[in-house]
């Protein structure tokens, strides 16, 4: 067909070897014609013939004037074309599926069908063949032919090609089945996943075949009567095929319902069945030899504008419902439905003035401290009000619910407050393990041990002893002020280790800073620094002297034990969660009386740097 769209003169193979002619000859023509999935199904077919020209006819790529590249090259393009026709395909199916619900077959129109037109007429033309042998005519047979095959379709939701290749040996091997005759025809379109399919024949119906048969379609001229023949024929006496039964089908019902054909039917009963009788769904695509995902997505004609419309209204109800759905706890013995009308007429906001205010807590007074609310009990006690009866209903039961959290003594409303702890100067040398009493000054000296070297000179940052400054004292570190227990700034990288060599240590030593030279006191003397003992003694031995530790060795490493999960990854470090461990754990609990919160967490985060540290050193 394509040959002769693009040349029907001089057919030949060669012009479909032409990109440009298929394209410019035959595509933008055809599919000004044809549907676009009419026009999808003949590129694939002609991507197939590419397949087929490539593997069995290499040997006439001359006379074809054309090569495999080409071939490939067509094959390719000719898939594109396919692809771009996929969605103008499904919009069609869609455009389909809205005709087919305007022309759906009803209950009702099946019960015209039986009553009038063409049935009552081919009945009694049967009637009258079997009572005596008559003059045959086409328009008799024609109508007796049409009116059998839409009785069936009917009754079985068969597919035209099953009616059509219904043969006169499967006719006569019906079988009796619970009172009805049992054709099975096994030329049809699913036979090959489905098997024959059976065509059921009520008693009557198969009479008026058997008539049909040996009146007229055997009363033809030059008709085969052979057993392997079609039963239904035109009036030629040539076999149907089953585009050609379908608009006979259809052509039963008039011009203007004659559209769908066999099809029509099977859409019709689907979707009748769909609606009525879900259980025999099943039942009903064995009978139609389909699947049932094949029913629902091809033939089931269902109307989603019903669901809409109780959808939308659902959905109007529940949006407009929701100042209700939040009221709904103080509500008692009141349909939610009065509530939800009142609210969704309310055009103006209404501007309480002080006595009316006044009227809706004095007479309500019981209603508000029992959170109790009814439209019904504040329509009757503000009917006959002075004030109150000129308001509406629903606007004094809002307002009375504005009451019920006013001035409510058991629920009082509970205001964040900021902290009013303040940390004095001597709690600040507790927390860093120094007693309060020794302070950092002493007679204008520093009274603390000489961590300079004998050489005037520390680059190292080693002391005397040759250990680590960060070693000596790994418990002295965060020493910032800050308050926050929940976040651990030193995870991120950062060292905030009190070295006990900063000489702007805290303000403290800043007033004997002017004092002092560059080479020593304010007598001349080398400047003393205090070597301040950790807050909490690390997992190394401190220098700092044995009554400045908080911790025994015993205890430290239970608390390491303890607080291996912490320590070993970067866990926030939360204080009560500290709190809640340490008194859970008999050997440490006194150390939520002895430690302050920030100890604590301070402890953690030594021992998590320190760990951090010995794997940095381990690699």
């Amino acid at each position: 067909m394509v040959i002769e769209f693009i040349d029907s003169e001089n057919p030949s193979l060669t012009l479909l070897m032409s990109k440009c002619t298929i394209r410019d000859k035959w595509l933008t023509e055809f599919e000004k014609v044809k549907q676009p999935g009419t026009v999808k199904s003949y590129l694939g077919t002609l991507n197939q013939f590419y397949l087929f020209i490539q593997v069995e006819c290499a040997d006439k790529f001359e006379a074809l004037n054309v090569s495999q590249p080409d071939l490939i090259s067509l094959a390719n393009q000719v898939k594109l074309w396919v692809r771009s026709y996929r969605k103008l395909s499904q919009d069609r199916f869609w455009e389909k599926r809205v005709e087919d619900l305007a022309n759906k077959k009803t209950p009702e129109d099946i019960r015209k069908f039986d009553s009038f037109g063409v049935a009552r007429t081919a009945v009694k033309t049967i009637g009258e063949f079997n009572e005596q042998d008559q003059l045959l005519t086409q328009v008799e047979y024609t109508n007796v032919r049409d009116y059998l095959l839409t009785v069936i379709c009917i009754n079985n939701g068969s597919r035209s090609g099953s009616l059509a290749n219904m043969t006169l040996e499967e006719f006569k091997q019906a079988t009796m089945e619970e009172g009805c005759y049992v054709v099975r025809v096994k030329k049809h379109k699913t036979f090959t996943t489905h098997g024959p399919v059976n065509v059921v024949l009520h008693p009557t119906l198969h009479k008026y075949v058997e008539i049909f048969i040996s009146k007229m379609r055997n009363c033809l001229p030059d008709t085969n009567l052979d057993t392997k023949e079609t039963v239904f024929l035109n009036w030629k006496g040539c076999e149907m095929y089953s585009s050609h039964v379908g608009s006979q089908i259809g052509s039963c019902w008039g011009k203007e319902a004659s559209t769908g054909g066999a099809t029509s039917f099977r859409k019709a009963a689907v979707s009748a069945v769909h609606e009525t009788n879900k259980e025999i769904r099943g039942d009903l695509a064995n009978l139609m030899v389909h699947n049932r995902a094949t029913a629902d997505k091809y033939y089931l004609l269902e109307d989603k504008g019903k669901t809409a419309v109780r959808t939308s209204k659902e959905l109007s109800r529940i949006m407009r419902d929701a100042h209700c759905t939040k009221t709904r706890n103080y509500t008692s013995g009141e349909p939610s439905t009065s509530s939800c009308v009142q609210v969704a007429v309310v055009t103006h906001r209404h501007k309480w003035k002080k006595d009316e205010s006044a009227a809706v807590a004095t007479l309500f007074a019981t209603n508000i401290q029992n959170h109790s609310i009814s439209l019904e009990e504040v329509r009757n006690v503000s009917k006959d009000h002075v004030i109150l009866s000129k308001i509406s209903t629903s606007k004094i039961r809002d307002k009375r619910r504005s009451l019920f959290t006013q001035n409510d003594p058991d629920d009082p409303e509970e205001l964040p407050s900021l902290p009013k702890e303040c940390e004095t100067p001597e709690e600040r040398l507790e927390r860093f393990g120094i007693p309060p009493a020794a302070g950092l000054r002493g007679n204008g000296h520093h009274n603390v041990t000489n961590v300079d070297d004998t050489n005037g000179d520390n680059t190292n940052g080693k002391d005397k002893n040759g250990d680590d400054d960060k070693e000596d004292d790994n418990d002295g570190d965060d020493n910032d002020d800050h308050d926050n227990d929940d976040h651990d700034k030193d995870d991120h990288g950062k060292d905030d280790d009190y070295n006990g060599d900063d000489a702007n240590d805290d303000d403290d030593n800043s007033d004997d800073s002017s004092s002092c030279n560059k080479n020593g006191n304010s007598n001349g003397g080398p400047v003393q620094r205090h070597k301040i003992p950790s807050v909490v003694p690390g997992s190394t031995t401190s220098n700092a002297s044995g009554k400045s530790k908080l911790f025994t060795s015993e205890e430290n490493a239970e608390f390491q034990n303890l607080f291996k999960d912490l320590i070993n990854s970067k866990k926030q470090i939360l204080s009560s969660l500290i709190v809640s461990r340490l008194n859970g754990n008999s050997k440490l609990a006194h150390l939520v009386e002895k430690c302050s919160k920030q100890q604590l967490a301070d402890k953690v985060r030594t021992e998590r740097k320190i760990a951090a540290s010995h794997r940095g050193k381990t690699r």
